[in-house]
Parts: C-alpha cells; sequence; structure tokens
C-alpha cells in the first residue's frame, strides 16, 4: 500500500540522492479517531491515491468500497474511540559536503 515502507526502497532513494549513513527505524503509531466512518472520510478526501482509485468506480462500486472500509475499521472502535495500529518508517541520512 505505501511504496516507501518497501524494504530497502527508501534506503535507495536517499542514497540516490546523495545521502550516506541512512538509517531505517519503525516507529509503533496508531490511527486514532472517534469512530469507522471518520477513517474512511480520510481515505475518500485527504489520501490521494486511494481517493482517485475509488473516484473512478462506478456509484454501487463506490457506495460498496465505503460500506466494507467501516465493517473493516468497526472492530477497532472502543467506546467513543477507535485506534487502528500501524507503523511509521523513521529514515534518516546523513549528506556528505
Amino acid at each position: 500500500m505505501f511504496e516507501l515502507s518497501e524494504p530497502r526502497k527508501i534506503e535507495a532513494l536517499m542514497g540516490d540522492a546523495g545521502f550516506a549513513d541512512i538509517q531505517r527505524k519503525p516507529i509503533a503509531s496508531a490511527w486514532r479517531t472517534r469512530r469507522a466512518e471518520d477513517i474512511v472520510e480520510w481515505i475518500k478526501y485527504a489520501s490521494v491515491r486511494l481517493s482517485l482509485i475509488i473516484q473512478f468506480q462506478k456509484q454501487e462500486v463506490r457506495e460498496q468500497i465505503m460500506e466494507e472500509l467501516v465493517k473493516a475499521f468497526r472492530p477497532y472502535e472502543r467506546g467513543a474511540e477507535l485506534e487502528v495500529p500501524c507503523q511509521s518508517i523513521l529514515a534518516t541520512g546523513v549528506k556528505p559536503h
């Protein structure tokens, strides 16, 4: 889903840009909001790649995708909040002079 999360991808790009001593560190994080529909709205309007994929579907397919996404995120709701665990990648490097 996220190209730069693939092993060695970000290191190759940073190396091509002239960085050295490249370090990659996974960081546990989470998507937090109040309900499943909030994350689906984010996907629909804020995620460029995903929103375009969804936008070019037939209306009934778009509706089904949205319904399935809400169902997929619903188990992460706990009372008045939703937390979906995920992982972020922190990449650092040094640009020699």
